[in-house]
């Protein structure tokens, strides 16, 4: 039977014992819990497309855009694609060869793209250890010490799905139960569309390329709040520093207040500047 979702991947990641991770986990979380919630108040399958109802039980039901695996070699991830290659045609997105762990190159990672005997494209980050870091990463998982988002520390194996071990912040250091307790408030944020930028970990060393993983979070289809942001969203009454009109929705960042579309304007201007200390008009911006 050929391969139609991400969710018949899955049992393909298993059969090689990978680990799934990052965006993926998180709207799979948020999905079956609204999913349930939808069902649990007496709604049926037809009422799914009732507009009123789908906006206020089940409007969260999110399709993820794509798929990050880890393996535990590398030997493992090229028979997994080859295994993959038998439900479609393989092309690599991009030669991306970055390691997700700050400043130890211990991870590799490859993007591919499965397009489907119907024409439908699946993407895939498949991301393995070094030939010569095997070891090294012997008790290593995703997100390798260093996770961006407190929502992204999740991960997936065929025992379900369960918070990392390694994400390089404080999470790692609590006891069973000061965890237990901590993983409860964090997926609650989940369901809400909230979390925290992490304060420990890599973010510190490439705190400029923030800007980006913030603008794509808030920029979702349902928008993240990200507790610990610089800025503040507002609906109080103010003039926007930018386009100096008066505006009821917007963010704050120091003295100074943004309509929305402004303030975005602003961080897309430093979505990619490689420099620490970053600033707009004026106002210092430091995520963690």
């Amino acid at each position: 039977m050929a391969i139609v979702s991400y969710n018949d991947i899955e049992k393909v990641v298993y059969d090689f014992d990978g680990i799934i991770y990052g965006g993926y986990i998180r709207d799979t979380m948020i999905s079956k819990y609204y999913s349930e919630l939808f069902y649990a108040n007496g709604n049926k399958d037809k009422d799914f497309h009732n507009i009123k109802i789908a906006k206020s039980l089940s409007k969260r039901v999110l399709q993820p855009k794509d798929m990050d695996i880890f393996f535990k070699s590398k030997d493992i991830s090229v028979s997994f694609i080859e295994e993959l290659s038998t439900f479609g045609d393989i092309q690599k997105k991009i030669n991306n060869d970055f390691t997700y762990t700050g400043i130890y190159s211990i991870i590799e990672h490859k993007q591919i793209i499965l397009i489907l005997e119907n024409g439908n494209e699946l993407m895939f980050d498949v991301s393995y250890p070094y030939k010569n870091t095997e070891n090294e990463c012997k008790d290593i998982e995703p997100p390798f010490n260093n996770l961006d988002m407190l929502c992204n520390g999740f991960i997936m194996d065929i025992n379900g799905i369960r918070y990392s071990t390694t994400t390089g912040t404080y999470m790692d250091l609590l006891d069973n139960y000061q965890r237990k307790k901590e993983i409860a408030r964090i997926t609650l944020d989940i369901y809400e569309c909230k979390t925290e930028l992490t304060t420990i970990g890599g973010l510190k060393i490439e705190e400029p390329y923030i800007v980006g993983r913030i603008v794509k979070m808030m920029n979702r289809q349902f928008g993240w709040t990200i507790i610990n942001t610089p800025f503040k969203f507002t609906h109080k009454c103010f003039t926007c520093k930018k386009c100096n009109e008066i505006s009821y929705k917007g963010f704050k960042l120091g003295k100074n207040s943004y309509d929305r579309d402004c303030f975005y304007e602003k961080l897309y201007n430093c979505e990619f500047k490689r420099e620490l200390h970053l600033k707009i008009d004026d106002e210092l911006v430091v995520f963690v």
